[in-house]
């Protein structure tokens, strides 16, 4: 669609354990594409979508894993928000750095309310850590109201997905950013559709952007890295395995063939590719 663009925007990185990361796929397999370290982790990102709409402004997907970690949960998740040359990240950072500041974001889109996904919504309100404020204080929020209603009341496997301080004050303080909840696929703004997928966890959305250059989907947690594209591998954290290969399987096909964009939200150094039909899957096109 004429004058929609999309932009990556690098909120931090973290590392998780490769073995949670692929699920039942060998070590030998996975480490090839992702190499785990000394404590057996994987690099990832939390890569947010930019997209520079022309009538509905700035819509922000996704907000990162955020800043509002202690010394023991920076270690246990390799947490970053510096580069190696000095780059400061952050949602605030990462937004300065393409020219913008939280304010001049109109629209958040929350695939799902994981702590990587949404804990750059909110920030400490003072140095004693105690209290948060929205980063996007007045701007509305959107997520399905199927994962709205999971992530409140999680299940004790994904528990510990979930940290209520990231999200909560979107229900406690509705006048400082509205929420709205969406019920199944949604064209949200002309050329901007959020598609739901019950895999992962419940009702997360992929979103899929019609942008001048390109057809994009941002994949979110249903295809997290470029290592994730065979079908089989699927993450550990998955509520429904079977579910996400076949939804999976969906997604890639529409892709393939109509050349849409992946857009990845974990792969540490591949913002997004195009892909190609290989043997009885797909991969990476050359």
């Amino acid at each position: 669609m004429e004058g929609i663009r999309v932009e990556p925007i690098l909120e931090g990185r973290f590392a998780l354990d490769g073995g949670a990361m692929f699920g039942i796929i060998p070590k030998p397999l996975w480490n090839r594409t992702n190499p785990a370290d000394s404590s057996n982790r994987i690099d990832l990102s939390a890569r947010c979508m930019l997209i520079r709409h022309p009538t509905a402004g700035n819509i922000l997907v996704d907000a990162g894993i955020g800043t509002k970690w202690d010394d023991k949960g920076r270690a246990i998740y390799k947490i970053r928000h510096q580069e190696d040359d000095g780059t400061t990240l952050g949602i605030e950072g990462s937004l300065k750095a393409a020219g913008l500041t939280p304010d001049d974001i109109d629209h958040v889109i929350l695939t799902h309310l994981h702590l990587d996904h949404a804990g750059g919504l909110t920030r400490w309100a003072d140095e004693r850590c105690e209290d948060v404020v929205p980063v996007f204080a007045g701007k509305p929020h959107y997520v399905m109201q199927e994962h709205w209603a999971w992530a409140n009341s999680p299940s004790v496997r994904d528990r510990g997905s979930f940290i209520p301080r990231d999200f909560r004050f979107l229900e406690a303080t509705p006048d400082a950013a509205p929420l709205h909840l969406l019920a199944g696929q949604t064209e949200l703004f002309p050329g901007v559709t959020l598609i739901p997928r019950y895999g992962h966890t419940q009702a997360m959305s992929c979103v899929k952007v019609d942008a001048e250059d390109a057809t994009y989907i941002y994949l979110a947690d249903l295809i997290p890295t470029s290592g994730h594209l065979k079908i089989p591998y699927v993450m550990g954290y998955d509520l429904q395995p079977l579910i996400t290969c076949r939804e999976k399987q969906e997604i890639l096909s529409e892709a393939a063939r109509h050349n849409w964009r992946l857009f990845f939200e974990h792969d540490p150094t591949t913002a997004w590719c195009h892909i190609e039909p290989y043997k009885r899957g797909y991969r990476q096109a050359k």
